[in-house]
């Protein structure tokens, strides 16, 4: 069977082997140096909890420095404590390898649904663009969060209800996503329901109702008669109650009812729920200032663009009449839409939002900046040739920024010399096929952001890893396991032992390092200086680990006190 003419195209502006090279560059860019940097944000709190589930055994009751921990589900935990047990390795490859494989999975369901859908150009665009947008490429790809897998999840369970609908196949739509929801729930909780609930009654109402309401007259309900409307909503919203769904429903409930039915057997269960809750509501406006509020809502659809730039730019040429129609043709970017539509707004209402708590709605963002972008660029858009030029001009200058340590003698590592070369060269051969070639300029960008991104794998991860205050945190920890030996450690009454150092101990060690309020003299004490004279030992070295923080000093036990001062 021969290919039409539109997969021709695209195969022209996407050839396979630029395609096969771009992601051995985007590999390449994502997984060098992954190692060398100290654990980052939440990372360490990750790590910590896991590994204690795996040397204490107690997998129900998440702990974290020997005492409870509330803020998550295990599931995540459970991942990584198994990760733990079957390679032996806990340095920070490990703790972030769940987080690659996330994105990778998120790239390769963009590209098969956006080729399915929309076509092989625009499902290229999305994953790309995913994959190489500003924030994902410069912080989050870099780190060990839940978020890159739970998004996956989430997008899945979106594109479930999609084809469920479309299909009418109503066992598969609720049994899996139901599911699907579940297995979120145990990853992060209440986002998870609210995704699913609003997904679900937003798409399964036949928007014919509506149409409905309106022929039969507003005025007549405002009036009071309210059976013919209760009818419509009947109408509309008899899907959710069938036996697929309560299966469905069942599915949700077993899991997670199960594992806090297990969970109120050895613990208090309404301390972990009020605390969950706790954490799903401080992103919102109830715990922040009406400013900070304010300010929230006029910036946030600028930030979502910022954060997938410079593909957002795409948009530029799309916002024009015509993408209207380009939406409504296409059931799948109506959806889309939709899904966007019901969903943004509880973030957009919450202030304290992270960019990574929306990155399962991020492909759905750029099918329709894609979409419409495209067609506008073969419609002769003006716009779409001033951008491209724009971005030419942007490509061009980024070209000396691989030589930036001839003015910045400090990031002189071994061997800058022949990175930067070889970093001109791949840019230089990007330039040639920009002038020279009609391969997707979208896709020529795409591979000048992972060449930056091999640029600042070589210099900046290093910097960090020895001159952040988590590289300085991990040298403590490094140091405590150094003088320790084979002895227990322990953190003094509160002094302020961060999770980054307590996990490089206990890593090391595969020891708990708990928090003790009263004195221990067989272990190595971890003391705040202002409560030094309460534990009555000698100290044999100490650190800080920020300017502003207490100076922390490392006293053996009282058996084996040392003689240096």
């Amino acid at each position: 069977m021969s290919r039409s003419a539109p997969e021709c195209a695209a195969s022209r502006l996407a050839p396979p082997v630029f395609v096969a090279g771009l992601i051995g560059l985007e590999v390449a860019a994502y997984l060098w140096n992954l190692e060398a940097m100290a654990l980052w944000g939440d990372e360490a709190i990750r790590g910590l909890v896991s590994l204690e589930m795996l040397l204490t055994g107690e997998y129900i009751v998440p702990h974290k420095g020997g005492e409870f921990y509330y803020d998550k589900p295990p599931l995540y935990n459970w991942l990584l404590s198994g990760l733990f047990g079957l390679t032996g390795r806990f340095d920070e490859w490990m703790i972030r390898l769940p987080g690659v494989a996330g994105f990778a999975l998120m790239a390769l369901t963009i590209f098969w649904v956006g080729r399915r859908e929309l076509g092989r150009r625009v499902g290229l665009f999305g994953a790309f663009a995913y994959l190489a947008g500003v924030r994902i490429l410069s912080y989050d790809s870099m780190l060990g969060h839940i978020d890159p897998l739970y998004s996956w999840l989430t997008f899945c369970s979106f594109l479930v209800i999609y084809y469920g609908r479309r299909h009418e196949r109503w066992w598969l739509l609720f049994t899996v996503s139901w599911l699907l929801c579940g297995v979120g729930y145990l990853l992060k909780a209440m986002p998870s329901l609210l995704f699913q609930v609003l997904t679900l009654v937003v798409w399964l109402y036949d928007g014919r109702q509506v149409r409905w309401l309106r022929r039969f007259g507003y005025r007549r309900v405002v009036a009071g008669r309210l059976g013919p409307v209760l009818k419509m909503a009947w109408r509309g919203l008899h899907r959710l109650f069938c036996w697929p769904h309560a299966v469905g429903l069942l599915l949700f409930l077993l899991p997670v009812g199960g594992y806090f039915y297990l969970y109120s057997e050895a613990h208090s269960l309404r301390l972990y729920i009020l605390n969950l809750w706790d954490q799903s509501a401080q992103r919102t406006v109830t715990q922040h200032s009406g400013w900070a509020t304010v300010l929230h809502l006029l910036t946030f659809p600028f930030d979502v663009l910022a954060q997938l730039a410079p593909f957002s730019l795409l948009l530029v040429p799309g916002l024009r009449r015509a993408s209207v129609a380009v939406v409504g043709r296409s059931p799948f970017l109506r959806f889309c839409f939709v899904v966007l539509l019901v969903n943004l707004p509880a973030y957009w209402l919450s202030p304290g939002t992270y960019p990574r708590y929306l990155f399962m709605l991020y492909p759905l963002i750029l099918y329709l900046i894609g979409s419409v972008g495209y067609a506008a660029a073969e419609a002769g858009s003006v716009w779409a040739d001033r951008v491209e030029g724009f971005l030419l001009g942007v490509v061009v200058l980024v070209g000396v920024s691989y030589w930036f340590p001839v003015v910045v003698p400090e990031f002189r590592a071994s061997g800058w010399i022949w990175l930067a070369l070889g970093c001109s060269l791949l840019h230089a051969g990007v330039v040639v096929l920009w002038l020279r070639t009609g391969i997707d300029r979208w896709l020529l960008v795409a591979a000048v952001l992972f060449v930056l991104r091999l640029l600042f794998d070589f210099h900046a991860i290093p910097h960090r890893a020895t001159h952040s205050p988590e590289g300085r945190s991990k040298a403590a920890g490094l140091r405590v396991v150094e003088l320790s030996g084979a002895e227990p450690v322990a953190s003094y009454a509160w002094t302020p032992l961060n999770d980054y150092t307590r996990y490089y101990i206990s890593s090391r060690k595969q020891q708990v390092v708990p928090r003790v309020e009263i004195d221990r003299p067989d272990h190595w004490l971890i003391v705040d200086e202002h409560l030094l004279y309460q534990v009555r030992r000698q100290p044999v070295d100490s650190f800080r680990i920020r300017s502003h923080e207490s100076q922390l000093y490392i006293c053996p036990p009282i058996g084996g006190q040392s003689s240096t001062p």
